[in-house]
């Protein structure tokens, strides 16, 4: 009988963020990126449940992008109504604060200091919170409060 493996980590990736950050110059491996969060995270396969969020604006590239995501194991959550996905961001931590899920680490990818009390409320609720991202565009009171993985030291970006 095989081990079923929860979530431990929540993992939220602003994807609008991860692009304008890699400054759009060719390629980001999804894969490899997959495998830092893992690794400087201290998770084995499966224990995290990473999010990434998107505008949706449709097309047949778009959706076969989201496919290889799928593959990959991240969750796809699209945002057809809204010009930016930071709603959807801060719902899922809103959720995490109220305590409806059973995650013990929150890792958020984005630069954004709009995070910044709903994570700090996180931690303070005893949560290790983890923020990652590029260090010409993250927030320096994201960087200073939080532990921070600079991306830029891996080859995520092609």
């Amino acid at each position: 009988m095989a081990t079923l493996v929860k979530p431990t980590t929540l993992v939220l990736i602003d994807g609008p963020y991860l692009l304008a950050a890699s400054k759009d110059r060719e390629e980001i491996d999804f894969k490899i990126l997959r495998r830092v969060i893992e690794e400087q995270l201290g998770l084995g396969p499966k224990e995290a449940q990473i999010r990434f969020y998107t505008r949706y604006f449709g097309g047949r590239w778009q959706e076969e992008f989201f496919q290889d995501l799928k593959r990959l194991g991240f969750q796809v959550r699209k945002n057809t109504w809204r010009e930016d996905v930071d709603g959807f961001i801060e719902q899922d931590l809103w959720k995490e604060i109220e305590g409806i899920s059973p995650f013990s680490q929150i890792a958020v990818l984005s630069g954004d200091g709009r995070y910044l009390g709903l994570l700090r409320l996180l931690q303070y609720q005893g949560k290790r919170v983890v923020v990652l991202g590029f260090p010409d565009s993250v927030h320096s009171l994201l960087r200073g409060e939080f532990e921070w993985i600079d991306l830029s030291q891996y080859p995520i970006v092609r």
